[in-house]
């Protein structure tokens, strides 16, 4: 399985105001950025494969996340235009989405999850919520 993330820079902009020397897909939360959480969650989901995609600089999430090992996946990176919506980034990455099952995970919140219930239930709509 595969996940795009679209990590769009206005979706965080409030953060800036807060937090103005972090990349706010960075921002750490008990020693682990808020990206990191959603990156545990996609690979106890099985997710192996992942593409970041950012309309700023990627250089900071490239360099804080790396290429994946230590979450037991293939991480790759992408730019968007500021302007892009969605559909538009789906499609510049359409050879990475089209190979396999993809999950899609746009915009910035914070999924609470239960590991015990992802690990053990086929019904993962009772494992976790946004």
């Amino acid at each position: 399985m595969r996940c795009l993330i679209y990590a769009k820079s206005s979706e965080a902009e409030w953060l800036k105001e807060y937090f103005p020397d972090v990349e706010p897909f960075l921002l750490k939360i008990v020693n682990k950025s808020l990206l990191e959480y959603v990156l545990d969650l996609l690979t106890l989901l099985g997710i192996s494969e992942i593409r970041i995609v950012s309309d700023s600089s990627i250089k900071a999430i490239e360099k804080s996340i790396g290429d994946g090992a230590k979450w037991g996946a293939r991480i790759s990176y992408a730019l968007a235009r500021p302007e892009d919506n969605l559909k538009n980034v789906y499609l510049k990455n359409f050879s990475f989405c089209k190979e396999s099952p993809l999950v899609i995970w746009n915009g910035f919140f914070f999924a609470q999850y239960n590991r015990n219930a992802v690990t053990t239930k086929l019904d993962w709509s009772q494992a976790f919520s946004c």
